[in-house]
């Protein structure tokens, strides 16, 4: 529109940096989610190693121990 006259060249200007900083908060906000997607990746990776490992870390542990993951368990239901 800026080349065939339609709008002059401070409007144009105006628009083109309303558009880029929108550009760079859309990069940005896919940035974030990427990060975010990665975190929650690692997240269950964790969670999956330590239900696989659960029978083995119980009965490797202490009494007290015991007792504190069986409460943790139980009241997260």
């Amino acid at each position: 529109m800026h080349l065939d006259g339609a709008i002059d060249s401070d409007s144009y200007h105006t628009k083109l940096e309303e558009y880029k900083k929108r550009q760079r908060e859309i990069t940005s906000e896919i940035k974030n989610h990427i990060d975010a997607d990665e975190t929650c990746l690692i997240t269950a990776r964790s969670v999956l190693d330590l239900a696989k490992r659960a029978k083995e870390i119980f009965i490797s542990s202490n009494l007290k121990e015991k007792q504190e993951l069986l409460n943790f368990v139980f009241s997260n239901l």
